[in-house]
């Protein structure tokens, strides 16, 4: 009994394989078909290409074959069946289908190399060959926000940076004050839980969590400035002499992670896996010292506004702690008024760590957003001291301990000031020079004269810096990832933010239209950079047919089927934190996905959309007209 229904069974199953055959295997040769008319016509080739007269071929022979699998089936499964007992018939009705089945599976077989053959050759001729996904995310991890949306300001080395010097310093700087216990340990060096650095060659398979802790760099001391940056310099130099090595930093996130100041976790909501970015190392060490490439006010400028900043611009990387600080104790930068006194205020650094700059603490009122204006003395003349680190007996390294007292580029290097590109210690190579201010307050606010892409443009480089050319030398420590927004969304999938890493840079531009190389040219405007990874083209798959799921650009790539397109736009955001060099802020228009509010009226609550253009109050603050 159980052989008799294995035997139906058997027969059974053969007859629909057969069927499937016959009816599925002319409708594939027929999309095949219809994709290569497709290419026939776009070509001018009509009906005699001989890729459609293949596809007949195919077309019509599959279904033959399949007719004569059926019936060969169906005459085996009947002579079994009506065998009554004969042996003689069951072994021959066996040997049918065996051979019945045989032949089907050469036919599945051919009919399998031949679409393979004839889909690369609508590849190749579609431009787009290949079965690959066609839509590669580059926002695959969420922590990668944390640079840009998140909390982290800026970091050195860069994201994938490489040819780093092996004496480099790693740098880590905040948006806002952290709780130093969870990043410095009591010994002074980093806290092991939270600040791990790693050779990537040596993570284990599941990643940081699953690395023996043997493998970090313990012996990295930390050093904080302000609580918001953080140095972490190695005692042994990093990578190799022979070869390049590439390196992993991790910044815990989650509750028992990194916190700020106020014991809340740093990284939280879609960032609280928290951080990490790789760079590689050089074989070489870095004894270039480091130049000062501009400044502002230049040296013997006259009548400069009081509520101006002071900036000065280096050639590379410095080392933030040596660089910047409150005045007083810092006193490796010094302000100093005609009295002989310091000027008290502080100085920030930003631009990747090459720009910093200088406000006092005397407060003047506030700007048209309602941010707080700081101005110098009025009518004095006033003499800045950038002072070069004391070297060692063996030039340009800086001599311990650290921080180092005067300016000194990540690698330890003494400032070069007088440009001969030795580093010979102060007072040689400090940096002085003077200008005169004078009464007045400049209150003209900057405007953006241009942009790199064009707004609503395309075609643009995804790898390229976004750039904003603005009318007057900004604040280039305000043109960072805390005013200077990045956003993209992918058109068919608009249900959030996608986040990417990104950061701002800042070039000071000359008359010549380009950015200024030597202090002794005059600083006529700024462009302001985002700099970020590398963002997601507009990709598409096709939706059916014979290249479902291959690359396309348009219908016509997927032959009579359609092309589903993943669009990404990215929207650049210039806010009101953003000032020039006297401290005005910038008003941004924008446009918050409506006609009707192409313009957005900074304030101390942040950027009020609204339908007309910002209206300035009799106290010189901004509001939407027609807003309560």
């Amino acid at each position: 009994m159980k052989k008799r229904i294995l035997r139906k069974a058997l027969i059974l199953s053969a007859i629909m394989g057969a069927g499937f055959l016959l009816f599925a295997a002319p409708a594939w040769a027929q999309n095949a078909a219809a994709s290569l008319n497709t290419v026939g016509k776009a070509t001018g080739l009509g009906n005699s290409d001989i890729r459609v007269i293949i596809g007949r071929i195919i077309e019509v022979a599959l279904g033959l074959v399949g007719v004569v699998v059926l019936v060969y089936i169906i005459y085996a499964g009947f002579t079994w069946m009506t065998a009554g007992g004969d042996e003689e018939k069951i072994n021959n009705a066996k040997k049918i289908l065996r051979n019945a089945v045989i032949g089907l599976a050469i036919v599945l077989l051919a009919f399998s190399i031949t679409q393979f053959i004839i889909t690369s050759l609508l590849g190749a001729t579609l431009g787009n060959g290949g079965t690959g996904n066609a839509f590669v995310d580059s926002f695959a991890s969420f922590d990668t926000g944390s640079l840009g949306e998140g909390i982290i300001q800026a970091h050195y080395p860069p994201p994938g940076a490489t040819d780093i010097p092996r004496n480099t310093k790693i740098i880590v700087t905040f948006k806002v004050k952290m709780g130093r216990a969870s990043i410095i340990g009591a010994d002074g060096r980093i806290n092991p839980a939270n600040i791990r650095i790693v050779k990537t060659a040596d993570l284990a398979s599941g990643g940081v969590a699953q690395t023996d802790a043997s493998k970090f760099l313990t012996d990295v001391m930390g050093y904080s400035n302000d609580d918001k940056t953080y140095v972490f310099a190695p005692t042994q130099f990093l990578g190799s002499p022979t070869d390049k090595v590439s390196y992993t930093v991790y910044l815990t996130g989650g509750s028992a992670g990194i916190q700020r100041a106020d014991g809340s976790a740093a990284f939280d909501g879609s960032f609280s896996m928290g951080y990490h970015w790789e760079f590689e190392t050089s074989t070489m060490i870095d004894t270039t010292p480091p130049q000062v490439v501009s400044y502002y006010p230049q040296d013997g400028d006259n009548n400069i506004p009081r509520n101006s900043l002071i900036q000065i611009n280096f050639n590379e990387a410095v080392d933030p702690i040596g660089s910047a600080g409150d005045i007083p104790p810092f006193s490796n930068v010094k302000v100093i008024g005609p009295d002989g006194k310091e000027v008290a205020g502080s100085w920030e650094i930003g631009n990747a760590y090459k720009t910093i700059e200088f406000r006092s603490n005397v407060l003047g009122g506030t700007n048209s957003c309602g941010n707080n204006v700081y101005i110098l003395p009025a009518n004095a003349k006033l003499q800045i001291d950038a002072a070069a680190a004391t070297t060692t007996k063996n030039p340009p390294q800086a001599d311990l301990p650290y921080p180092f007292d005067g300016v000194t580029d990540v690698c330890g290097n003494s400032l070069d000031g007088n440009e001969n590109g030795k580093a010979e210690g102060p007072p040689t190579d400090s940096v002085l020079w003077s200008f005169q201010t004078s009464d007045q307050i400049d209150l003209t606010p900057p405007l953006i004269s241009s942009t790199v892409p064009k707004t609503e443009g395309s075609g643009a480089d995804l790898t390229a810096d976004v750039s904003l050319y603005f009318s007057k030398p900004m604040a280039i420590t305000t043109l960072d990832n805390r005013y200077l927004l990045f956003a993209g969304w992918a058109e068919s999938d608009p249900r959030e933010q996608r986040p990417f890493w990104f950061f701002g840079t800042g070039d000071n531009i000359g008359a010549d239209g380009k950015p200024v190389a030597k202090k002794e040219d005059k600083i006529i405007s700024t462009r302001g950079n985002i700099v970020h990874e590398a963002l997601a083209p507009t990709v598409g798959q096709c939706h059916g047919g014979v290249r479902k799921g291959m690359a396309c650009s348009k219908d016509e790539d997927c032959g009579t089927d359609k092309c589903d397109l993943t669009r990404f736009d990215y929207y650049p955001d210039a806010t009101s934190g953003i000032t020039d060099m006297n401290q005005n802020c910038f008003y941004p228009a924008c446009d918050r996905g409506s006609d009707q509010t192409p313009y957005c009226c900074p304030s101390t609550n942040g950027e009020n959309p609204c339908a007309k253009p910002c209206v300035t109050n009799a106290s010189g603050g901004l509001y939407c007209p027609g807003a309560k």
